[in-house]
């Protein structure tokens, strides 16, 4: 007759099961095997699964870790570029931020208005000479006197002595011919009163000042 222990160890399957005695066997209803309590030592715990190599033990379940959290990157905006500015744009504006006309600054083109003119080298190829620069003597805030006034008022200056001094000839002596710049009805109300005459040559464009040049 076989004894209690051996017939519970037939009864859950041939398993075999080893414990000092006094120690409880439980069997694991999931799998089958039989684990082994100890309650000798407190620190011990559970000691082990006999009979089912494929039963594992779980570790106590732990809290949920909390997510992490990131600071957001605020995106640097990309700047707009400013369109380009149109021919006429950007005469004004060297015109406005370049050097100034003055008494023997060279030129091209046509202007109407002495802040207008953009100042080339004289050395350059260019078509056009200052050769007076003065202001007009109207009173400050006075009306503007109109284009063919101005230009009457300076046609006189123009071929006078002024040609002469600069040139080194008389004007019906030199090959040059002259024309004034009056201030436009727009720059006389920003305050321009500037009256200029210029020297070029209708032979074209030539290179060098023509101070002193004589009938050359």
């Amino acid at each position: 007759m076989l004894g209690p222990v051996v017939g519970l160890l037939l009864l859950l399957g041939g398993g075999l099961a080893v414990a000092r005695s006094g120690e409880p066997v439980t069997v694991d209803p999931a799998t089958g095997g039989v684990m082994v309590i100890a309650t000798d030592s407190p620190d011990r715990g559970l000691e082990g699964v006999i009979d089912n190599p494929t039963a594992e033990v779980l570790a106590p379940p732990t809290a949920p870790s909390e997510p992490a959290t990131t600071t957001p990157v605020e995106a640097t905006p990309t700047p707009t570029p400013a369109p380009p500015a149109t021919a006429a744009e950007a005469t004004e504006a060297a015109a406005a931020s370049g050097p100034l006309a003055q008494l023997g600054s060279c030129f091209n083109g046509q202007v109407d208005s002495v802040p207008a003119i953009v100042p080339v080298p004289c050395e350059a190829s260019h078509g056009n000479e200052i050769y007076v620069l003065v202001d007009d003597q109207s009173p400050p805030g006075s009306p503007y006197p109109g284009r063919d006034a101005l230009l009457e008022r300076t046609a006189e200056l123009c071929r006078g002595q002024a040609f002469t001094d600069y040139v080194g000839v008389p004007w019906a002596e030199s090959r040059f011919f002259t024309s004034p710049v009056v201030p436009s009805e727009e720059s006389w109300g920003k305050g321009d009163r500037s009256v200029a005459c210029f020297l070029y040559d209708l032979n074209g464009e030539r290179v060098g000042s023509a101070r002193g040049v004589g009938a050359g």
